[in-house]
């Protein structure tokens, strides 16, 4: 199994312009499905169009279990490291903000842009980083541009993580593709150990645990931590999969993307950007105002 990629020159200006403006994207979406939920007749409209803009032409996220993470990682040709740009922006965990991978083509595209950490990593060092970040309770996922073309590896947390803010917060499930769901293979000793860990609230002890199959993003942790080895993953998804290409979805996602998206990022990116100044130049180096500060684990992979 190995990642998929695509070279093509018209796919990586994108990615590369996707990088230049990541959180302004990111804030956006929030913004979105915040004036959604404030005006209840948006609410649907934005859900529907962003959901399956998102999900059929431009970026998600698939969840995986660390084993699965750790085989793919082997099969990348090259793979970087920056800050998490969800946790230097949000400032809501403690975790550490060196968790956010490039790989292959997007590791080549991250190299070039402006202000931005970019350490060229050996496939050891990727493993041990995410190695950690799984052991500190993160989620891992995937990234992708144009599915399934994969451009990073994400260490999500609850609060700091856009995508599992729009998964878990709003309900807009394509923005976590879950892959692997628990289930109960051993006998439960109640220890609690799976329900302190899970950060999508998914889990309720009741005798056995009980598994919320629509709060449930697969990423494993339950698993991970229940020292009975009670709880295993099964697989219910692919992680790779060409769906059929479909003319009238992609007019419909384009026009979304046309009325809505395009020129809401761009009034939002220049309100925040130029007039409000909300993105510093340097947030996302690693000499940024919290590189080493009291967001993070105060360890550069330097």
């Amino acid at each position: 199994m190995n990642i998929p990629d695509n070279t093509s020159r018209i796919r990586r200006l994108f990615i590369r312009r996707y990088f230049t403006n990541h959180a302004e994207t990111l804030d956006f979406y929030l913004f979105l499905l915040k004036a959604g939920r404030k005006f209840g007749p948006l609410d649907w409209v934005i859900k529907q169009g962003l959901g399956k803009y998102m999900s059929e032409n431009l970026h998600s996220t698939v969840v995986l279990t660390l084993d699965e993470m750790m085989q793919l990682v082997d099969t990348v040709k090259d793979i970087s490291l920056s800050r998490c740009i969800c946790r230097v922006h949000y400032h809501k965990c403690d975790q550490n903000t060196w968790t956010c991978f490039f790989v292959n083509s997007g590791a080549q595209e991250h190299a070039k842009v402006r202000h931005r950490y970019n350490k060229v990593l050996t496939k050891g060092e990727a493993k041990d980083i995410i190695r950690r970040a799984y052991d500190n309770g993160l989620a891992l996922t995937l990234d992708w541009c144009i599915y399934p073309y994969t451009y990073g590896i994400c260490c999500c947390c609850r609060d700091c993580c856009v995508p599992t803010r729009m998964r878990l917060d709003y309900g807009l499930k394509v923005t976590m593709t879950q892959t692997h769901q628990p289930k109960l293979a051993g006998y439960c000793t109640e220890c609690g150990a799976c329900v302190e860990r899970c950060k999508a609230e998914a889990i309720t002890l009741a005798g056995d645990p009980v598994f919320d199959e629509e709060m449930c993003i697969g990423c494993g942790q339950c698993s991970y931590v229940c020292p009975e080895k009670a709880i295993e993953m099964q697989r219910i998804g692919p992680i790779f999969e060409r769906g059929e290409f479909s003319t009238f979805r992609l007019g419909l996602n384009l026009l979304f993307f046309t009325l809505l998206v395009f020129p809401g990022l761009l009034l939002y990116t220049f309100l925040n950007r130029i007039v409000f100044r909300k993105y510093p130049a340097d947030e996302f180096t690693e000499h940024g105002p919290d590189a080493h500060g009291p967001f993070s684990v105060h360890e550069s992979p330097a």
